[in-house]
């Protein structure tokens, strides 16, 4: 199993819809409420989440296009701090935003922040997300006070995966043990450099740790 490294890390991105892109442009209007009108929940509670890999991020920006045409008010439930925006299906394509990290603003952060790096698939990984799906509809922050998260992304099901857990034996009766296996049961993928996200929870860190945004159009088929 391969662990997350920031060594040699110089690209962060960010998949979303092209009817986002001129304030995710601008770093310093980034607020970390990001999408939190997403009942399907975060790992990492509500925040603004990037990867250092494009095709993770890809695949976000397709998924973001898709909820965005099925509900024409995503944009003021889920983006709360964008202005809504009409228009046409062509204004509304999947797009890649891509920041160049600053490492010594990263370097900042972890001395003055409180902030939680998982770098690898754990047992106290796996409690984190359930936990933060769980309280997905808690109003944010959420469950956790750490001004930026790292780790590995949990599979598509781990909502699920929680609720039943959490409904059968109660998240607070499981053992170490059993939170391993579920660890083992919701990761996406064993290699965390293919597979990892960031979030971060607090507004002013995004301009601290973010440098140089630009625009990376993408085709859904590619």
């Amino acid at each position: 199993m391969k662990n997350f490294s920031w060594n040699n890390l110089n690209e962060l991105y960010h998949g979303t819809s092209s009817k986002y892109s001129n304030e995710l442009l601008d770093i310093e209007k980034i607020q970390t409420d990001f999408a939190s009108g997403n009942t399907g929940g975060h790992d990492f509670g509500i925040g603004f989440y990037l990867t250092s890999n494009y095709e993770t991020a890809r695949d976000w920006a397709i998924k973001t296009k898709s909820r965005t045409k099925k509900n024409k008010n995503f944009s003021q439930n889920n983006y709360s701090f964008l202005n809504k925006i009409e228009g046409p299906d062509d204004e509304n394509q999947p797009i890649v935003i891509k920041y160049l990290l600053q490492a010594e603003g990263f370097r900042k952060i972890k001395q003055t922040k409180s902030i939680k790096l998982f770098p690898k698939i754990s047992r106290k990984w796996a409690k984190f997300v359930l936990k933060n799906r769980l309280d997905s509809k808690k109003s944010y922050p959420g469950t956790h006070r750490y001004a930026m998260v790292q780790g590995p992304i949990a599979d598509s099901g781990v909502t699920a995966i929680a609720r039943k857990y959490d409904s059968q034996e109660g998240l607070g009766n499981l053992t170490n043990k059993d939170y391993l296996r579920i660890a083992q049961k919701i990761s996406t993928n064993k290699n965390i450099s293919q597979k990892n996200q960031i979030s971060m929870h607090e507004n002013s860190i995004c301009s601290i740790v973010l440098t140089e945004a630009s625009l990376i159009n993408i085709e859904e088929g590619n």
